[in-house]
């Protein structure tokens, strides 16, 4: 029996993230957010004016200063998770697992500054401080450079085939018979086909006679296939006169 399979032809996914895509997410964005925890654990007056100069307290209290460190805890992770994650692969799917999730956090932080005002926040780039440029001029250009990694934006595809698994790797199995010999088949004599009855049950035996035998059954156990001795029909082939003998299946 053989079995043919037709390969389906892979399927055809970017390769290395450009140059560009490494620059941005593996330098650029981790020092800007390491940047923003550094503000908001060592500078938080600063950071709470920066923010909104009218609502910010003269001096912080305990409570948002614990919120401000914990924030601070959490830019750190982010910057140390996005650079070294992705320098450790370079695989694409990895890259925009990840490059989703910043996505949707980058939408989230947007809507963060919604209470400025929607023109104030997103609209009037000139009476932006340090800080508004960072939560939003900064974001406007992260999201952006996202979705043009997510679209596929300045991949090569023709050089980096996807990976299939291997037991999916065909389309159509085929399985065919080998090519049959034109050799005609041995075909043993009626007289080698002999009933046994033994211990109220009878089998029929295949008992090779003479030079066709070959010792095919000498590897079998005597006690349980004993050597047939009778029950032999006199004049009839045993097939055709199957039955003229009572079969007493007992198991």
């Amino acid at each position: 029996m053989n079995i043919h399979m037709d390969p389906q032809p892979p399927t055809m996914e970017p390769g290395r993230p450009p140059w560009f895509y490494r620059l941005v997410f593996l330098y650029l964005e981790p020092v800007s957010i390491l940047a923003g925890a550094v503000q908001a654990y060592f500078f938080q007056s600063a950071y709470l004016t920066l923010t909104h100069a009218s609502s910010a307290p003269s001096l912080v209290p305990l409570s948002t200063s614990i919120v401000l460190t914990q924030l601070a805890n959490l830019y750190l992770g982010l910057a140390m998770t996005e650079a070294l994650v992705l320098r450790v692969t370079a695989e694409y799917s990895v890259w925009r697992a990840l490059i989703v999730v910043l996505l949707i956090a980058d939408v989230g932080h947007l809507y963060s500054v919604l209470p400025l005002g929607f023109s104030r926040a997103f609209l009037q780039w000139w009476n932006w401080n340090a800080i508004d440029w960072g939560n939003v001029g900064w974001v406007y250009f992260l999201a952006l450079t996202r979705i043009c990694m997510l679209l596929g934006i300045g991949f090569d595809r023709s050089r980096a085939p996807g990976r299939k698994n291997p037991s999916q790797s065909c389309q159509s199995c085929v399985i065919t018979d080998p090519p049959r010999s034109n050799k005609t088949p041995h075909v043993l004599p009626s007289s080698a086909l002999v009933p046994v009855r033994q211990a109220n049950r009878e089998a029929f035996l295949t008992e090779p006679s003479g030079a066709a035998s070959g010792g095919c059954h000498k590897d079998l156990p005597s006690a349980r296939y004993p050597r047939p001795t009778s029950h032999l029909h006199p004049t009839s082939p045993i097939l055709t006169r199957f039955s003229d003998f009572e079969m007493d299946m007992d198991f």
